[in-house]
């Protein structure tokens, strides 16, 4: 037998996940849905027990005409340490995305059929047990007075890679 088991990847890869996970966010994208709604696609990395290192699938839509939608985006966003401060910034998508990147929060998991196939759906969003801080965007920051910073602030902005683990 080799470094890996069939057996194992392809119960793992048939297990639909459900309850509470801790997860982190390592990826993210501002985008459109096939709507043409603002929405950012993330990667989440479940981080403790069986199915550590397992990636799920999340987006976050915005929905503008649905008041109770935009409700649930604003808790799940308050969640994740983007409060209401946060908001009240006025920041773009992309800089959403930028400041999700990294965020823990304890994702709820249900069974959900889509295309044919049943995959894990994030159902609610708990803050983590850890410290989440609160992101305050740079609004109104003039880009004359700080160039560099600016540039550093679209750099990590566009990226859609989690930062380096320092450990």
């Amino acid at each position: 037998m080799g470094e890996f088991s069939f057996k194992q990847l392809s119960k793992d890869a048939n297990t639909i996940l459900t309850g509470d996970h801790e997860v982190v966010i390592v990826k993210t994208e501002a985008t459109k849905s096939q709507n043409g709604k603002q929405m950012i696609k993330c990667d989440l990395k479940i981080t403790s027990g069986p199915f550590a290192g397992r990636v799920i699938k999340h987006n976050f839509t915005l929905s503008p005409e649905n008041t109770q939608a935009m409700k649930f985006f604003f808790q799940h966003m308050a969640a994740l340490g983007l409060d209401e401060a946060y908001f009240d910034a006025d920041p773009s998508m992309p800089q959403v995305a930028g400041d999700l990147l990294g965020r823990q929060a304890i994702a709820t998991l249900e069974p959900n059929e889509w295309q044919g196939v049943t995959r894990e759906q994030v159902k609610s969003w708990k803050p983590s047990g850890g410290v989440v801080t609160v992101a305050q965007p740079l609004a109104g920051m003039v880009a004359t007075a700080l160039p560099l910073a600016v540039a550093t602030l679209a750099a990590v902005v566009t990226s859609t890679e989690a930062p380096e683990d320092p450990f």
